[in-house]
């Protein structure tokens, strides 16, 4: 393992440590979102987040947590159905995705997915996966830069959503 590898992981397991440790604090789920956010962010571009729990009874998503430079208006975040979105696509798949605009274009045309939302370079998203199933998505994206993940930060996406969907 060279250093960047091992730093890498270091950095994790401190993430995940302040997280874990903030679950107590936290007085609701967004708060603990929110945390989530913040810690991801030292590691990753993360200023657009969301995370979409799924409810199987009604087929809607909600938003306990998102922030996004694009959808600023609450009404933007209310429960939705997205079938058809690459946030279904990776709760029904159950595996984390990396997408960039040549990417979405490609399984848009193939009839895979749909657009949803304002265009975004990347978008990365990673399943929420506990003994009961997929319960949601947690999703990272950027509008300007087409580089700014790789199948590195996949790793570490759905690596931290592995555990987060324990603490939700």
């Amino acid at each position: 393992i060279d250093v960047t590898e091992r730093t890498r992981s270091r950095q994790l397991q401190e993430i995940l440590f302040n997280i874990s440790r903030s679950t107590s604090d936290a007085h609701s789920l967004r708060d603990l979102l929110i945390i989530v956010q913040q810690q991801l962010s030292t590691l990753l571009e993360a200023e657009n987040f969301f995370v979409a729990l799924y409810d199987e009874h009604t087929g809607l998503y909600s938003f306990p947590h998102w922030q996004d430079e694009m959808e600023t208006d609450e009404d933007d975040w209310h429960a939705q159905d997205l079938k058809g979105s690459l946030t279904d696509y990776v709760r029904t798949t159950g595996k984390p995705l990396l997408v960039d605009d040549a990417k979405h274009k490609l399984m848009y045309e193939q009839g895979i997915v749909s657009y949803e939302g304002p265009f975004s370079a990347v978008w990365m998203g990673t399943p929420l996966k506990t003994r009961n199933g997929v319960i949601g998505v947690m999703v990272i994206q950027s509008y300007n830069t087409q580089d700014a993940y790789d199948l590195n930060d996949l790793e570490v996406l759905a690596y931290l959503g592995e555990n987060i969907a324990r603490f939700i």
